[in-house]
């Protein structure tokens, strides 16, 4: 049994990140940002359920919140963790009952990091 198979989760992860910087030199897709974005369980929930939205569709904290069964308070705060590691991109707000509610697509670096696409595929079942 490989080391790969018998680690999960952000081990896992890291090992992905290993075998891609030996295929080629470090690039932006290596960026420790986006590493650090897929470290936490409801941050991958969260950049799958982003990357399954149709092209031009956004998302909100709100709308994850009720999808993933989590409180609000602690889905914003991995979105503004995941937009600050540009991972997510806000791109509108609105006001909804006295409360400013913010719309978030994915970055265009993470749709074209194909090992993090990867990354969230392989470790989907774990989660």
């Amino acid at each position: 049994m490989s080391t790969a198979n018998r680690l999960e989760g952000p081990e896992r992860i890291a090992m992905n990140v290993e075998d891609k910087q030996k295929e080629k030199k470090t690039t932006a897709e290596e960026s420790p940002s986006f590493v650090f974005a897929l470290n936490h369980r409801l941050r991958r929930q969260i950049l799958r359920i982003a990357l399954a939205l149709p092209e031009g569709a956004a998302i909100s904290p709100v709308e994850t919140a009720q999808i993933v069964d989590r409180k609000l308070s602690n889905v914003s705060y991995h979105f503004r963790v995941l937009a600050e590691k540009e991972a997510l991109v806000m791109v509108d707000t609105g006001n909804v009952r006295g409360s400013v509610e913010h719309f978030y697509r994915p970055s265009a670096a993470l749709i074209d990091s194909t090992w993090v696409v990867n990354a969230l595929r392989e470790t989907q079942a774990a989660d």
